[in-house]
């Protein structure tokens, strides 16, 4: 596969992944701050329990995709910067994906063992355990370290011109809201931000020229 089809199949990845990672949120909308008894009620519905299902299979769909995606940015940037810092917001996105897989398994796996497997609903200290690390590892790890890759993407496309400027501004501020959105607590809410990143960088991605052109950074 030459380049030109492998920058394109990076950009389709980037869009598939990001239709993905939103089904796998909208499917779902578990509690929080519930209390005892509507925690165990809300556990104990089947179409909730098939719904967290969905979106543990979802988000595990999404990582091949996302990795893809990173890989093409990864490859169009380092002609650029070098790889360094490529390679580091590489390396972020890859934890990304990690988490995503984490806060989908927790709480997807205990549903499963509930619905396909006819295990008793474990204790409510473990579902309130379940419920509120799945939302962790995607509202603070999965979303903190992708909008650490946004930014940085961000950076080598201002400081190079790689790909057009107007993808480094946006990104920017999304990369920026994002991380004050994880600090706060308030991560998940910084979904729809960094899904309209992913389409944007596909959309460049996909229209990049391949040119390769290094720019010279001054140290």
């Amino acid at each position: 596969m030459d380049a030109k089809w492998s920058r394109i199949s990076g950009a389709i990845a980037g869009v598939i992944c990001a239709i993905i990672i939103f089904l796998s949120v909208a499917v779902v909308d578990p509690l929080r701050e519930a209390t005892d008894a509507e925690l165990i009620d809300w556990w104990s519905s089947k179409s909730n329990l098939d719904d967290t299902m969905f979106s543990m299979y979802f988000r595990l769909l999404a990582i091949p995709f996302l990795l893809a995606f990173l890989a093409q940015m990864r490859t169009v940037l380092r002609s650029a910067d070098g790889g360094s810092w490529s390679d580091l917001a590489h390396s972020s996105g890859i934890v990304c994906a990690a988490m995503l897989g984490v806060g989908g398994l927790v709480r997807g796996v205990t549903a499963q063992s509930i619905r396909m497997n006819d295990e008793p609903l474990p204790g409510v200290d473990t579902l309130r355990l379940a419920t509120e690390l799945s939302y962790q590892a995607y509202a603070i790890a999965a979303i903190g370290m992708l909008a650490i890759t946004v930014g940085i993407f961000a950076v080598i496309i201002l400081r190079t011109n790689v790909l057009p400027r107007w993808l480094g501004w946006l990104s920017l501020p999304i990369a920026a809201v994002s991380l004050v959105a994880v600090a706060a607590q308030f991560g998940a809410f910084a979904s729809p931000l960094l899904l309209i990143w992913l389409l944007a960088a596909s959309f460049c991605l996909f229209r990049a020229n391949g040119s390769g052109r290094k720019v010279s950074i001054p140290n």
